[in-house]
């Protein structure tokens, strides 16, 4: 049975007469050239002409980052620092005032202890910015060797902390390096490859006792993120294995790769205490060594061959397969002896009994996916919840459902979906009613969905974005879901850019429905960055971000995504001008 969906989304701006001199809307002038000339308490002159709201950064909560694009920079097009909410205090004039330190050096050598291996160093730091991602640097440092080594230097100017790894290629022979790294002042940090400080030995066996060929285990040390040496199960077949750790772990976690099909992964980690390596941990020749035991896997049957086809169906009623689909199989393997991934320095053995099978495979041009999966027995089929994430630019949706694998290889249920769902909006100027062009319309799934309606988070990357016609309208087309809106006005309209959360996206009932966004008036952040010697800056490129209401504002862990307001270029004064709302969209 074909179902057509429709909806209709008006997006009704009302807005003040706040809004650029310069812009399509007729009905606007511009009213000031200074501040003096703006008679409301609170409202400034802005760029546009226009007597706007100044507003305090904590209000909005407001984090920014600072990208340098002076000409003449040796840092050109880089970020040299955030600021988050508690950091941005307005003086008493209502204006933020920023100085931009000068560069900090980081810099080291890296050689082995013998022999060589190229290698890359990464630094990483955590934003100051609640619902930002992790700010890294890399940077390829060739072939090292012996003394004296390979030099590298990086140029910081935020102040804190920095972690500072360095990633051997292959990692088989060296183990990673990782360094806590606090920069207030020019620093050196050498590191050497290849020292044999500590050793991890073990075995993977399988529920029958029976040797583990050809497993790969990735151990590392989960309280500082130090990683080990990878080392690759094969020889005698015996299931051992060692790796080697450049400094002792405080604690272990250890992930396995069982075969080369890569299918099965314990659910559980398996993990060594700090207490357990203290008592657990030998001497050999000088070289401290830790026994975790065996590590024991679900046994399960040699994989099958099995394929099955995806397709939908066209409005006229045609079958049309999909090509370019990822598709995953997941499936338990459970038994009754799992100690949930507990580890002990006995040496006598442990068991992680509990697995997940996980296989994926993309659809070819007939709609066909196939996969090398571990099958049912000859009684019972093993079943599998299938997920299938459609290309983005297909007419038919993601979905996620169950079916049965059997014993033997072949085809399954194949697997028919859905038509996405056409969301049709225009935005107008509602004192003229005249279109808004040139307006990006973004739609992502939102970042609260999966506690609104869980089943519907399929794939959570899933975006689509349409910018307005010259008559202002848009057309998106998206899986039934809840989507944070976001629209980008471009910078004549002298407007933040808007979100509206939770927005309900389901098959319509009747046509025509309609959606309306509440108003998003403008207001003001005014910063000014300096240099070292109290001196503006120029041509710095500042971008302000709206923390969510969700995080607290000095909550870096929040996972609640900060989202772009608006970016401004500092001018000779070194003041930027941020646009960011009166109050949030309701």
């Amino acid at each position: 049975m074909k179902i057509s969906f429709g909806f209709l989304i008006i997006l009704l701006l009302t807005m003040t007469s706040c809004v650029d001199n310069g812009s399509t809307n007729p009905a606007v002038k511009g009213e000031c050239s200074v501040d003096a000339e703006c008679l409301t308490e609170g409202t400034v002159c802005a760029p546009n002409l226009m007597c706007l709201q100044l507003k305090d950064p904590m209000e909005v909560p407001l984090g920014i980052e600072i990208y340098d694009y002076r000409g003449d920079s040796a840092t050109r097009g880089k970020m040299l620092m955030d600021v988050g909410p508690a950091d941005l205090i307005p003086s008493e004039d209502g204006i933020v005032y920023i100085s931009i330190p000068d560069p900090m050096t980081l810099s080291g050598t890296i050689k082995t202890t013998q022999g060589f291996v190229k290698g890359t160093v990464v630094t990483y730091r955590s934003s100051s910015i609640p619902g930002k991602e992790v700010v890294t640097s890399s940077l390829d440092v060739g072939t090292i060797n012996q003394a004296p080594g390979v030099n590298y230097s990086f140029s910081v100017v935020q102040k804190g902390m920095y972690l500072l790894q360095v990633i051997p290629s292959p990692s088989t022979d060296y183990a990673p390096l990782l360094k806590d790294v606090w920069m207030s002042q020019n620093w050196d940090q050498d590191f050497t490859l290849g020292r044999e400080s500590y050793k991890v030995r073990g075995q993977v066996l399988d529920t029958e006792g029976i040797p583990v060929e050809g497993a790969t285990v990735f151990i590392f040390d989960w309280l500082t993120g130090h990683a080990s040496t990878v080392e690759a199960i094969t020889g005698d077949a015996s299931g051992l294995f060692e790796v080697t750790f450049a400094d002792m772990p405080i604690s272990l976690s250890l992930y396995v790769i069982p075969s080369d099909y890569s299918s099965i992964f314990p659910a559980d980690r398996f993990d060594v205490s700090q207490a357990a390596l203290a008592i657990g941990t030998v001497n050999e020749g000088g070289t401290p060594i830790f026994n975790v035991g065996s590590l024991l896997l679900q046994a399960t049957p040699a994989p099958i061959t099995f394929k099955t086809k995806i397709y939908g169906r066209t409005n006229s009623g045609n079958t049309d397969e999909v090509a370019g689909a990822r598709v995953t199989f997941r499936s338990e393997v459970t038994s009754s002896s799992n100690n949930h991934g507990q580890v002990y320095p006995d040496g006598d053995g442990t068991t992680d009994a509990t697995g997940i099978i996980v296989v994926e495979g993309t659809t070819d041009a007939s709609g066909i996916v196939t996969v090398e999966i571990i099958p049912g027995d000859y009684s019972l089929g093993r079943v599998y919840e299938v997920t299938v994430v459609t290309p983005h630019d297909s007419p038919f949706a993601s979905i996620k459902k169950q079916i049965e694998v059997g014993s033997s290889s072949g085809f399954g249920e194949s697997i028919e979906l859905e038509n996405r769902i056409d969301v049709v909006g225009q935005i107008t100027w509602p004192e003229t009613g005249e279109p808004m062009s040139s307006v990006l319309v973004e739609a992502a799934i939102a970042h609260n969905a999966e506690e609104l309606h869980p089943e519907d988070m399929i794939d959570p990357n899933y975006m689509q974005t349409d910018q307005t016609d010259a008559e202002g309208w848009f057309t998106l087309r998206l899986d039934p879901g809840y989507y944070d809106f976001s629209l980008l006005f471009p910078d004549h309209y002298w407007l933040p850019y808007s979100t509206y959360n939770d927005q309900m996206v389901i098959p319509d009932q009747e046509q025509n429905s309609a959606y309306s966004f509440a108003p998003t008036q403008p207001s003001v952040v005014r910063i000014v960055l300096l240099d070292s010697n109290n001196q503006p800056l120029r041509d710095m490129q500042v971008r302000g971000y709206a923390v969510a209401e969700e995080c607290e504002i000095d909550d870096l862990g929040c996972e609640v995504p900060a989202r772009l307001l608006s970016s401004y270029t500092t001018v000779a004064d070194g003041m930027a001008t941020l646009l960011v709302p009166q109050a949030p969209p309701q």
